[in-house]
């Protein structure tokens, strides 16, 4: 039986790259690094089947555990000291659902292959991995867990790097592919988006303020706009895998030659004042250009309503104070391993993973190495 796990490891010329910086700092989406969790025909297999359901948790979690030994281990070779955030969610988000009822619409239950009681199974099942590994890898220096129940985490890579200290010689990795955390490449130099791309295989994708909006599908060219500016294109052209309606007739590489018009430098970083910019100083060079501008004029509040929906630096800065505290309750952790301690971790993921061979050298190395942990991470 194939687990989840996070498929997508690190080669290692991406992190000889690093070699020397004081940490590398790893994002991971845990629901989007286990795509088998999504195969339907699996999930009606396991749900049905509780010794299965228990063998799939089991070796999910150990294969999870996996990536991180591994990733541990690459970055300790290359004399950096590795940090692990994750974060998850219940895939609710009543931040979103606020501001439109009908976001994400499209992802509700409508399968023929689950029952609707076997789909809420599912998401049961994903709900207990998530935990468990959270239990399990917060016991590991350096590593921290975010878990959200009623809002999406997507933002949280652009939060943590907004809010919180870090020297500007860290590396930053964010292993995910979806294309809403590539506008987070635009908040620091070192900033980089491991992702599996259809044409390109795995690609480190930099951080040089710009980006290549291949990853939008509808665009093949490298350009020259922020990063940042990804909800502009979303929140104007819409974005159907999140049921986000844009302008009808607007599509990204007509608005890409509109947004061509701005000069690059005229961006900022804030995604309502960059909208000001576009309807104030964009030079339409045809007259489908012109169309495109007067229908953005003509539907500002819709554009406004996906904007609210699409950009992490509007979300960061309105999210409830419940959620912030959560958010910083994450961070506050003391390490005081002894060896009874670590004796203790390696039997209870022995146990958990069903794996009496389960041990993870890189994890109990780093464990015992607190001396790596002399200046601790911490919030603002």
């Amino acid at each position: 039986m194939n687990a989840a796990f996070i498929s997508l490891y690190a080669d290692e010329s991406m992190i000889q790259q690093f070699e020397g910086r004081p940490y590398i700092n790893y994002f991971i989406d845990v629901r989007s690094a286990c795509p088998s969790f999504y195969d339907e025909s699996m999930m009606k297999f396991i749900v049905n089947d509780e010794s299965s359901c228990y063998l799939y948790l089991a070796k999910s979690l150990y294969n999870l555990l996996k990536y991180v030994d591994y990733h541990i281990g690459l970055t300790l070779k290359y004399k950096s000291t590795p940090r692990f955030f994750f974060f998850s969610d219940t895939g609710v988000s009543q931040f979103h659902l606020q501001i439109d009822k009908d976001y994400k619409a499209n992802r509700k239950h409508a399968s023929v292959i689950l029952t609707e009681s076997e789909y809420k199974r599912s998401k049961q099942l994903q709900n207990a991995l998530l935990l468990s590994f959270k239990r399990i890898i917060t016991q590991v220096p350096g590593c921290f867990y975010i878990h959200l129940g009623y809002v999406e985490t997507d933002f949280i890579p652009y939060y943590i790097l907004s809010n919180f200290n870090f020297s500007d010689d860290e590396a930053f990795i964010i292993k995910s592919n979806d294309k809403d955390l590539a506008q987070v490449l635009s908040l620091k130099t070192s900033i980089y988006q491991l992702l599996r791309h259809r044409k390109f295989g795995k690609v480190l994708l930099p951080s040089d303020k710009a980006i290549p909006f291949h990853m939008l599908k509808s665009l093949t060219e490298t350009t020259k706009q922020p990063a940042h500016l990804i909800p502009i294109y979303l929140s104007i052209a819409g974005d159907s895998s999140d049921n986000i309606q844009g302008i009808r007739g607007v599509g990204y590489k007509t608005l890409h030659s509109l947004l061509e018009t701005i000069d690059y430098h005229e961006w900022t970083n804030d995604n309502f004042e960059n909208l000001n910019i576009l309807l104030n100083k964009a030079k339409p060079k045809t007259k489908r250009s012109e169309k495109i501008l007067q229908l953005i004029q003509d539907n500002l509040g819709l554009v406004e309503k996906n904007l609210r929906l699409t950009d992490f630096k509007y979300m960061s800065e309105h999210i409830s104070s419940t959620i912030v505290s959560d958010i910083h309750k994450a961070f506050k952790v003391t390490y005081k391993l002894s060896e009874s301690d670590i004796r203790n971790f390696v039997s209870f993921v022995k146990q958990l993973t069903n794996n009496d061979n389960a041990y993870f050298y890189n994890i109990v190395q780093l464990m015992k190495s607190c001396q790596l942990w002399k200046k601790p991470f911490k919030g603002d």
